[in-house]
């Protein structure tokens, strides 16, 4: 019961992400089924996009040793999630305005945060798969076993996703409290979205930019120790940025729990 309950809601939700997209199935004549199947394939071939593009020109680059470009593009896809990741809880979460309407049906409001929280996260997955592939290149060491790299590229690429994940939600839910959020929430809304549009088109001027090898890119610092925890996991510094990383992120999480309000019924 619960399952299937999750499914019809995560489909409902589909269709708050990106209204945009959704008017324009529906204008193409795609309704039930037929438009729940078109917006999986758009996300699904931006994907493929996504990694075919981006993930097939890291190949060219020795990310195991050129920790410069490594930080840059990591940076600047960060940029994109974050920006991907803002529009879509603000659409689902806030634009929605749908939670009231649940109350009459015997439905259990954990699975409504979840089918919400899962459609956010798989809808911002496909923009940010590069960045697991460049975390396993990057560990593609020569002389080490093949595995290591992808076991530490893929766990690590986790952590990353969840603490974007949770640092969208965190700033978003914390901003729509705010007075100047409720007086002009229209406003504030179009605001974030075309920032998170901008931010995006920029991030991908500049990495294209970064490729060319005229262009001198720099170390950005933080993201070089995460570098160093994917070509080398065990060594002493990695094992400290480990540490400090881990204890960073369970006081952030713990805070969050503790001090956001989350949209209720």
């Amino acid at each position: 019961m619960f399952n299937r309950q999750l499914v019809q809601l995560m489909k409902i939700n589909l269709l708050y992400v990106n209204p945009q997209l959704t008017r324009r199935q529906r204008e193409n004549g795609k309704t039930g089924s037929a438009l729940y199947r078109s917006l999986i394939r758009q996300y699904v071939l931006l994907g493929v996009i996504f990694t075919a593009l981006y993930g097939g020109s890291m190949l060219l680059v020795n990310l195991s040793k050129n920790v410069a470009v490594f930080t840059n593009l990591v940076a600047l896809f960060t940029v994109i999630g974050l920006a991907q990741s803002i529009t879509a809880i603000d659409n689902v979460f806030l634009e929605s305005k749908d939670l009231a309407d649940y109350l009459p049906l015997p439905l259990n409001p954990w699975s409504i945060y979840i089918a919400k929280f899962s459609v956010v996260g798989l809808t911002v997955l496909p923009v940010i798969l590069p960045v697991w592939i460049m975390f396993v290149i990057a560990g593609l060491v020569p002389g080490r076993f093949i595995g290591v790299g992808i076991t530490v590229g893929t766990l690590l690429f986790l952590l990353y996703y969840i603490f974007l994940f949770v640092l969208c939600s965190v700033g978003i839910f914390s901003f729509s409290q705010t007075k100047l959020y409720r007086r002009h929430q229209k406003m504030m809304t179009f605001l974030m979205t075309a920032l998170s549009m901008i931010a995006m088109v920029v991030a991908i001027l500049v990495m294209n930019m970064s490729e060319d090898n005229k262009v001198h890119t720099a170390v950005i610092p933080g993201l070089s120790q995460l570098h160093q925890v994917i070509v080398s996991p065990l060594s002493l510094e990695s094992l400290i940025t480990d540490w400090r990383s881990l204890s960073l992120r369970r006081l952030f999480l713990g805070l969050s729990c503790r001090n956001v309000s989350y949209p209720k019924f």
